[in-house]
């Protein structure tokens, strides 16, 4: 169960920073609609991952993962 939960936050996390990347890029280039829906999707995932968090503290570990893995992918995807 610990590394279903712990795959599943690391999940999550990732697709937040994913979010944050594209959040601040689609930010900068003024794009409202865009970036409101990232904003949106960070709320919603960020949410999911505190609750997580709350329930279990060893699941940080692998959220801190996931957030450091999400920003490299994101960034490296969001410049080819």
């Amino acid at each position: 169960m610990m590394v279903l939960a712990s795959l599943g936050v690391f999940c999550v996390a990732f697709a937040v920073d994913v979010a944050y990347a594209y959040y601040i890029r689609r930010t900068a280039e003024g794009r409202a609609i865009s970036a409101a829906l990232w904003s949106g999707g960070i709320a919603l995932s960020g949410a999911v991952n505190v609750l997580a968090y709350t329930h279990d503290r060893r699941l940080i570990v692998p959220i801190v993962f996931g957030y450091i893995a999400g920003t490299y992918w994101a960034v490296k995807r969001d410049h080819a």
